[in-house]
């Protein structure tokens, strides 16, 4: 089984909350349409959102009684420990799993749908590395090529916790130190240095949201926008990456009315 980790950031630390339920709908609905069927999502969130559009079963919903954040790094370390409680809760349904796998996915982000179903017949002993993937900005029918991709998205890195029944990692403290301790950039390499090597993937695996003023990172890496990157939207695009063609609107209106927030619940 592989759990998508998907830390959701508290709506009442945004000026545009509607606009992070947009997004979210968007990366829900894009992960609900993998190939493969041996997935499921763990949402992790403050507040909990109203996701009745999703398949039944297919999401766990996960408070996370945190502190509302006010800044960016108060935004890094509240991601960081949703990822850590998002990974315990998926150990714990992955009890009876003979095989399962980790992987953090931002609620904006968007994945190649059949990601699972081909990194599945490659049968990657440890996980994999996204080290393709494309820039996005809003709206745009242009998606950029970026080569160094995991080095600018955390939505990046599949890790295999127990193979064949016996475990590579046997806490999901682990993971959680990858981000809290560490940075998503780093991940490929303290895995080689611990004996447990990922394996990059050979092909377009994955888009990463930019420039919606939500970002908790917006890094590029001093990307240049050279038209040799350019890759058009076209059928092909928004077949492999559902939800990339959406239209994304919002008002910009204030939110100022706390929400309420999130029991650890399970949809």
């Amino acid at each position: 089984m592989h759990y998508f980790i998907v830390p959701f950031r508290s709506l009442n630390s945004s000026k545009r909350p509607e606009l992070l339920l947009t997004l979210l709908r968007r990366t829900l609905l894009n992960l609900a349409c993998q190939t493969a069927s041996d997935f499921h999502i763990v949402l992790v969130c403050t507040e909990a959102p109203d996701i009745s559009y999703m398949p039944a079963g297919m999401v766990s919903i996960v408070g996370a009684n945190l502190p509302i954040p006010t800044g960016i790094t108060e935004r890094r370390l509240d991601a960081d420990t949703k990822i850590a409680i998002g990974a315990e809760h998926a150990f714990h349904l992955a009890q009876n799993d003979c095989d399962f796998s980790l992987m953090k996915v931002d609620a904006d982000d968007l994945l190649a749908k059949d990601l699972l179903e081909r990194a599945t017949v490659m049968n990657f002993d440890h996980g994999f590395v996204i080290n393709r993937g494309y820039l996005h900005r809003p709206n745009s029918m242009i998606l950029w090529k970026h080569f160094r991709f995991h080095q600018i998205c955390g939505s990046c890195a599949s890790v295999v916790m127990r193979r064949r029944g016996e475990y590579i990692f046997d806490s999901p403290g682990f993971y959680a130190d990858l981000f809290l301790k560490s940075y998503h950039p780093h991940i490929p390499a303290i895995l080689e240095r611990a004996g447990r090597p990922l394996d990059r993937l050979p092909f377009w695996a994955a888009v990463y949201a930019l420039s919606y003023g939500e970002n908790t990172s917006g890094n590029t890496l001093g990307f240049k926008w050279r038209p040799w990157r350019m890759q058009v939207v076209g059928k092909t695009l928004r077949c492999r990456f559902p939800g990339v063609a959406d239209r994304i609107e919002w008002s910009g209106t204030s939110g100022s009315h706390p929400l309420p927030r999130a029991a650890a619940a399970r949809r």
